[in-house]
């Protein structure tokens, strides 16, 4: 049976991380893309083609493709997991984000609270 609270915890602890993993593609995307054209550009044409080289070729487009495909599903995802925190009010979801995509302690969070509590007391004196 599908625990969906734990799976939603799993998935919110690992917005933060899916923020870095978007840096580290566009990254390897970078090598990729120039990897792809160095191989491209070692294919001479000639009346017969080198295998060797359409092949290195093929493969680094590929590559390119796979890394883009992955942008994209990591893109999808972190755009869910706002859209569902953007469902909430505004203090829970700054609770769960607090919690789990920042990952600050019990304590740190207990202070902001604190702290906002403060703020909203004066403001209403």
């Amino acid at each position: 049976m599908i625990n969906y609270f734990k799976a939603a915890e799993r998935l919110l602890a690992q917005r933060g991380n899916l923020e870095q993993a978007l840096e580290n593609l566009g990254r390897r995307r970078e090598l990729a893309s120039t990897q792809a054209k160095a191989e491209r550009d070692n294919i001479k044409p000639r009346p017969y083609a080198s295998s060797g080289g359409i092949n290195a070729h093929t493969s680094a487009r590929l590559e390119l493709a796979e890394i883009n495909r992955e942008i994209v599903a990591t893109r999808s995802t972190i755009a869910e997991i706002d859209r569902v925190l953007a469902q909430l009010d505004d203090a829970d979801a700054e609770l769960l984000r607090a919690w789990y995509i920042e990952h600050k302690s019990k304590e740190q969070i207990a202070d902001e609270l604190v702290q906002l509590q403060d703020v909203n007391l004066r403001s209403q004196e």
